[in-house]
């Protein structure tokens, strides 16, 4: 399940439970505290994610700075990384599978995968 605000860009994903939860934060950097399993999992997953978009978001950035500046070695060199990006939350996504067969976050990762798929 996705949580969103009106009016604002992005939402929180859910795992729903029949547990407690607790949510605070912003849509950009939500803190979702959960009883239950599941949720657990999940933001364990979406920490290391995070981490990744934040260099992908910086990326995207340099990559439309250059665009701007038509630096096409610049955007082709961008480009390369933000591929290197894409193959490295695959291998993530994957190992994450790997790892953890019966968690419903394996389903997400497994649709990530598919989302990026060529």
């Amino acid at each position: 399940m996705y949580l969103s605000v009106e009016d604002q860009r992005g939402s929180i994903r859910l795992l729903v439970e029949n547990e407690n939860y607790q949510i605070s934060g912003s849509l950009r950097e939500p803190v979702v505290n959960s009883s239950g399993p599941a949720q657990q999992q999940l933001n364990e997953y979406d920490k290391e994610l995070r981490l990744y978009n934040a260099e992908i978001s910086e990326l995207y950035q340099k990559y439309r700075l250059a665009m701007q500046e038509n630096d096409e070695s610049k955007t082709d060199s961008l480009i390369a990384l933000l591929e290197g990006m894409d193959s490295k939350i695959n291998a993530y996504d994957s190992l994450y599978i790997l790892n953890n067969p019966a968690s419903p976050t394996a389903v997400i990762a497994l649709r990530n995968i598919f989302y990026r798929y060529d």
